[in-house]
């Protein structure tokens, strides 16, 4: 089994071995409405599949039989089963959900717990959260920017925990992201920090767009991805989480060098293969797709290669909260993008030979060189 790296994942709650069924089947939707988690989601044909794997492979008869089975037994024992079944061996934890909780586990727990290679992806708007709380003025908040950057990342380094990554959810105010003046920005700064002084909330604004392009620049400046969270987010409004929308930023001779990665895609695949075609920078993986889709992968790993090059595409699992998240994110993965890859080659567009070197790629070696995880 080729080892995965896991572009894309948030870690799990601290007390997950003591969760409710619809604590268990958060993770399987992007609603937060107790009545589709409680009533609606435990009915989805993928989700009923993962239940009926999960029991075959623990010997159990029901889930509250493995849930009682999951907490009387010794985690590290059962998060490293579960882990090496996936064949999970490099994590990417996108700290952005975690920051201020201290309800998820660790990333460095994490870690001991699963000997898992864990890396740090940086979210971008708890740094900006921070620049506005700590700085009065637009100027100020200008001349600190890079520090606090810098700063927070190597506090990370210190910690073991490499940053690898930064992330943006630009995408919950849609990916089409207004030039700013630095007059605009300015102007603009003091009601934008009262927001968020006073409400705890960061929003769209003059400040923020131009602020975030700031960042872009940094990122570019220390070889750092900028993973970009599209579509998938129940804070978006799905018709604004194109990534066509953020083609201005693409096509920006400012932003030549900047390397991005969609995540999650669906159901915008199609439309970011095509960036991934025609823009060196643009990565994307499918996530949070390999477990909401489980029926339909095939065809949907099979649309995402048949328009992007493979070196392009990573492989995430979408993994949060629960263990078997990552688990069945993994499974699903591995088995969508083999039936693609058979498909590919039994028409002729792919060689029987290549059928491994393509796959190593998704799942490993694109991440391998993208994030610099030598």
């Amino acid at each position: 089994m080729i080892e995965m790296v896991d572009n894309q994942a948030q870690s799990l709650l601290l007390d997950y071995r003591d969760c409710s069924l619809v604590d268990f089947a958060k993770p399987y939707s992007e609603s937060h409405l107790p009545e589709m988690l409680a009533r609606h989601i435990p009915l989805s044909l993928f989700y009923q599949c993962m239940i009926r794997k999960l029991l075959a492979r623990f010997r159990c008869t029901d889930l509250d039989d493995y849930l009682k089975m999951r907490a009387s037994q010794e985690q590290s024992e059962h998060l490293g089963g579960l882990f090496a079944d996936a064949g999970i061996k490099t994590i990417l934890i996108d700290e952005q959900a975690l920051a201020g909780s201290s309800a998820f586990l660790p990333a460095g727990q994490l870690a001991q717990l699963t000997n898992l290679n864990v890396h740090r992806v940086l979210g971008i708007e708890p740094l900006l959260m921070r620049i506005f709380q700590e700085n009065d003025t637009f100027d100020h908040a200008m001349r600190n920017l890079e520090r606090t950057l810098d700063a927070t990342i190597s506090e990370s380094a210190a910690n073991n925990l490499r940053v690898v990554a930064l992330k943006t959810t630009l995408a919950n105010g849609g990916l089409s992201l207004e030039p700013a003046t630095v007059s605009s920005a300015r102007t603009g700064y003091h009601p934008a920090r009262k927001e968020v002084v006073d409400s705890g909330r960061l929003s769209r604004s003059a400040s923020y767009n131009y602020l975030l392009t700031e960042i872009l620049d940094l990122a570019v400046k220390r070889r750092l991805p900028v993973q970009i969270r599209a579509s998938n987010d129940y804070q978006a409004m799905l018709v604004e989480t194109n990534p066509l929308a953020f083609q201005p930023i693409l096509r920006a001779e400012r932003f030549a060098d900047l390397k991005v990665v969609f995540l999650h895609s669906y159901p915008f695949v199609r439309e970011v293969a095509y960036l991934a075609s025609v823009y060196p920078g643009v990565f994307f993986d499918l996530s949070l797709a390999n477990s909401l889709l489980a029926p339909d992968l095939t065809r949907v790993y099979y649309e995402a290669l048949s328009a992007a090059p493979y070196s392009k595409l990573l492989a995430g699992t979408g993994g949060n909260t629960q263990p078997e998240s990552f688990w069945y994110g993994a499974t699903c993965l591995r088995r969508g993008l083999s039936e693609a890859l058979k498909e590919l080659t039994e028409k002729g567009y792919l060689l029987k030979a290549q059928m491994e070197e393509v796959e190593r790629a998704v799942l490993r070696s694109n991440a391998i060189n993208l994030y610099g995880l030598y």
